[in-house]
């Protein structure tokens, strides 16, 4: 969690956020990387861990690395967060289809 400093974030640390319009659209904010992308899955760095987008037909539509953010359409199946390194990561996923 950021840590807060009179009602703001830290200059270090940035704030993740995540919103889902109608499955076909998501904003994120605290992105550091985008690792890769293509039609069907999107892997990026966030201020919590790995992110894992995963669908058909995605697009990147905004990347700004700088201000921590990414939008992404297209029809999305699946969302994981994912923890330790390439060979023992786990996924919690937020919805599968």
């Amino acid at each position: 969690m950021p840590e807060i400093e009179k009602g703001r974030v830290a200059p270090d640390k940035k704030s993740h956020t995540l919103t889902l319009n109608e499955r076909t659209d998501v904003q994120i904010t605290g992105v550091s990387e985008v690792v890769s992308f293509d039609e069907a899955s999107v892997l990026l760095e966030t201020s919590v861990g790995t992110l894992v987008l995963e669908g058909t037909g995605l697009r990147v539509h905004t990347l700004d690395v700088a201000g921590g953010r990414l939008a992404v359409s297209g029809e999305i199946s699946g969302l994981y967060y994912s923890h330790g390194h390439e060979g023992e990561r786990r996924r919690r996923g937020l919805f599968r289809t």
